[in-house]
This record gives structure tokens, C-alpha cells and sequence, in this order.
């Protein structure tokens, strides 16, 4: 939409698009470990990577929210922590048939793929979800018992079974008409009556994820795993057979991607009809992409994927040939990345949606630099009438169209 000429030798338009990006590549699998010791310091060690996503704190906050307290210690790119699991995987988990998949299930060692790539974009959903899975198993069949026993809750009490209505409050376990127990007196119990201290688990998403039950101190226990460790007070992780696994369909890789996150942008820019010169004067983002494990990562990701935008749309050029960085005397004086200069800088408003009731963790990395670039071409289209094709979009370029 056209909002009129601010001055005669100024153009002032707006652009507004809307994206959606998939997360996830259908056969992302999970792998974590997570234990608690007698003071209550928790830690917590994964496969995925570590690439500026900001994985290590998505896992504290993802365990904090099952057993109270941020992790004392995360360790991520540990592919080889975990072979308690005794995991087992044979074809390709993108073109095995329903037969093959049904015939290998019944290894209960065997999973499609044991640890996969890692990308920024499923960090919070996929690389801390085997961590979440784990940290539930520690407070059902560890904690929770413990709290039971500071209590005085006999097993028999009604509200023994109500484990997950208890909530953590500043470090404390609480629940209607009993004292709040502190993280660090619950897990000294928890080691003292030989509970469950420790759990490893691996997960298989392929757009939904795995599921399996395991029995656990004589009880059944179904979570969105497919292999499953525990570790009793300060022992060794022992393997636990799965009774019963369920894995996605293998028809779910023709069907597509189910995992979205959404992103909507409007940018407001000025473009000087005599030399062509644009500023972006203001810009709004609205994001969409589930629980946000760590909002602060989520808006700094947002504010650098517009900086990104606006040098992929207006400043990035990498030529063909001898004249390139090929020829090895190139550097930020000839490729020209978004400067403070080039933003908005007091006029960028970025809007994280709240998440719906249970909402998982969603990616976000890219979507909020997608829509950037079509925001600027279509303000750049209503200001001059001709639609770019290539970029970046020069003053050069936006002269000559304005002239």
C-alpha cells in the first residue's frame, strides 16, 4: 500500500508480506542424557550442535520447567555418551517401506537413525526434546516419589497420582495444602531412597514423533521416545526394553512437513527520487513459532534475520569471474553487509505471539529474515511501478527506475 510523499523530492511507501518456514527434515532424531545429584545440581548432555541457535540454554530452560532448577552443567556434540542405549539402525529411514520399517521395529535396540544432522532451525524443537522426555522421567519416578515421602502422601492417597499437577515455583515444589519442598531436599531423598536420579533417552521425529512404553519401577510409562536408560541414585545407566514402539508411517515423507512456524513483516522505507538513495524508516514483525524456550535468543535472532533481510534485498553482491571474491583480495569494503546506518534502529517492533495451550517449541531461525526481502521489493514496486528480479537492489538501479 502507498502511504503518500512525505516531502516532494521523497517517496515514503510500505511492503507487507507473510511467510511460513518447516523445521525439521522428516527423520530428526533426539538424544539426550540428564541426571540430578543429592544437592540438586543438574546436568544435561545432548548430541545436537552448538551453531549460535543458543541449544545450551534452550535445554536449561526446556529441564528447568520438569525439575525446577537451570542445569549446572550442558554439554553439547556428545554423539558418543550414550551407547547404555545399545542402539541399533539399519536402511534409510527417508525411503524404507511400512514393511521394512514394521519388520526392523521389532529389534526393541533398533531405531530408524541414531543421531542426525544438526541445523539452527530445529534446536528448540528437535534438540531439546529427548532432554524434556528425560527430565519427565526423572521427576515422575525420582522426585515426585521423594516429595511423596517429605509429605507424609501415602501411595494410596489421591493425591499421589496427581504428579503433574504439581508446579515448580522459584525453585520449590509445590502443591495445594503442603509445604513447598526445596529442589536441593527432594533430590537428597530422591538419592537416599535409590529413586531415579538419571534418564537417557533417544526420540525419532519423521513430522510426528516416536512413541513407546517401558516399564519403570513396575509401572508402565508411554512417552514420545523409542529407547530408554535410567539411572538409580548415583549407579549406571541400565537399558530399559520398550514394550511397545510406534513409529511415524513411512508415508509421512510424501505427505510433507507439519512442523511451521509463521512470520509476517511491514516496512516502511524512503526513496529519494533524485539519487535513488533508500532508508528504511520503520518495520513491524510478528512471529509465530510456539513456546519460546529462551525469548531474549528469540528476539536477537529476530533482530539480526532483519539486518540480514535488508543486506540480502539492498547491499549483498558476490559477482562472477575475476572481479569477485574469488580472486581473493575481498573483504567487508567490497561486500557490504547492514550497517546501524542502514536500519531502523529506533523504529523496528518485533511482536513474539504467545504460544497456544501446550504449544511445543517451534524453529525460528530463518522465517524471520524471509519475509524482509519481499517487504523491501514490494515497497520498492509501489514506490516505482517495476518489479526486480535479481539482487541486490542498487541506489543505482532504484534511480534509474525512479527517472
Amino acid at each position: 500500500m502507498r502511504s503518500g510523499d512525505s516531502a516532494p523530492k521523497r517517496k515514503r511507501v510500505d511492503g507487507a508480506p507473510c511467510v511460513t518456514k518447516d523445521y525439521g527434515s522428516g527423520a530428526d532424531t533426539s538424544l539426550s542424557s540428564v541426571a540430578i545429584d543429592p544437592e540438586g545440581r543438574i546436568s544435561i548432555h545432548c548430541d545436537h550442535v552448538e551453531m549460535g541457535n543458543g541449544i545450551g540454554t534452550a535445554l536449561a530452560n526446556r529441564v528447568a520447567a520438569h525439575l525446577g532448577a537451570v542445569a549446572d552443567e550442558v554439554a553439547v556434540a556428545e554423539v558418543d555418551r550414550f551407547a547404555a542405549l545399545g542402539l541399533v539402525t539399519s536402511g534409510d529411514p527417508y525411503t524404507m517401506d511400512q514393511a521394512t520399517q514394521d519388520a526392523a521395529q521389532r529389534d526393541p535396540r533398533w531405531v530408524p537413525a541414531i543421531s542426525s544432522p544438526t541445523s539452527s532451525s530445529i534446536g528448540a524443537h528437535v534438540g531439546t526434546h529427548s532432554a524434556a522426555e528425560a527430565a519427565r522421567v526423572i521427576f515422575r519416578f525420582g522426585l515426585w516419589p521423594a516429595a511423596l515421602e517429605l509429605w507424609g502422601v501415602a501411595p494410596t492417597d489421591p493425591r499421589a497420582a496427581k504428579w503433574d499437577a504439581a508446579r515448580w515455583e522459584r525453585g520449590r515444589l509445590t502443591m495445594p495444602e503442603l509445604r513447598p519442598l526445596r529442589l536441593s531436599e527432594i533430590a537428597a531423598r530422591a538419592h537416599a531412597r535409590k529413586g531415579v536420579t538419571g534418564a537417557m533417552a533417544h526420540s525419532f521425529s519423521r513430522w510426528s514423533w516416536s512413541k513407546a512404553t517401558f516399564a519403570i519401577g513396575g509401572q508402565e510409562w508411554t512417552a514420545e521416545i523409542d529407547a530408554l536408560a535410567v539411572r538409580k541414585s548415583s549407579g549406571k545407566f541400565v537399558r530399559l526394553d520398550r514394550a511397545d514402539v510406534k513409529y511415524p508411517p513411512t508415508v509421512f515423507n510424501r505427505i510433507g512437513t507439519s512442523y511451521t512456524s509463521l512470520c509476517g513483516a511491514l516496512v516502511r522505507v524512503e526513496i529519494e527520487r533524485d539519487t535513488g538513495a533508500l532508508r528504511v524508516d520503520r518495520a513491524y514483525t510478528v512471529l509465530e513459532c510456539g513456546r519460546a524456550l529462551t525469548p531474549e535468543i528469540v528476539l536477537g535472532q529476530a533482530q539480526g534475520g532483519f539486518a540480514m533481510g535488508v543486506g540480502y534485498a539492498l547491499l549483498e553482491s558476490l559477482p562472477l569471474y575475476e572481479d569477485g571474491p574469488g580472486n581473493g583480495q575481498w573483504n567487508l569494503g567490497q561486500y557490504l553487509i547492514a550497517r546501524g546506518s542502514d536500519l531502523p534502529r529506533q523504529g523496528l517492533e518485533i511482536d513474539v505471539l504467545p504460544p497456544l495451550p501446550n504449544d511445543p517449541p517451534k524453529g525460528m531461525a530463518e522465517v524471520v529474515m524471509i519475509p524482509i526481502v519481499p517487504a523491501l521489493l514490494n515497497a520498492i514496486f509501489d514506490a516505482t511501478g517495476r518489479r526486480f528480479h535479481t539482487l541486490p537492489v542498487t541506489q543505482q538501479e532504484l534511480k534509474g527506475a525512479l527517472t
